[in-house]
């Protein structure tokens, strides 16, 4: 992987438009880029609520995550509804993806 410091960790989709740029081409590439931007969108949310939780608990804000889980998926769609707007007004090609997230809450 040229470009990064020797031991530098890259996430699952990363890793792959860096190792292999060709896979992106054809159907074949695009399940493997979606399966790995799933993987890096898993990791993410799990890294960001793990610290959340504990931000929280630390502070009293609620009893637990569990008990909060209604107020964070509305944070979540705010959020993606923000980006909608953002990519609509700055790069319309690019709202596709706000918009995928956004199908992914609403199947729960």
């Amino acid at each position: 992987m040229t470009g990064l410091p020797a031991g530098a960790r890259v996430g699952p989709l990363a890793q792959l438009l860096l190792e292999a740029p060709e896979l992106v081409e054809g159907t074949l590439g695009k399940r493997a880029v979606q399966s790995a931007a799933a993987a890096l969108i898993g990791q993410n949310a799990s890294a960001f609520l793990d610290g959340y939780a504990q931000a929280a608990a630390g502070a009293g804000l609620f009893a637990s995550l569990e008990s909060a889980q209604d107020l964070l998926r509305l944070f979540e769609i705010e959020k993606a509804l923000y980006e909608l707007r953002y990519e609509l007004d700055n790069r319309p090609a690019w709202a596709g993806i706000p918009l995928y997230g956004l199908h992914t809450l609403a199947e729960g």
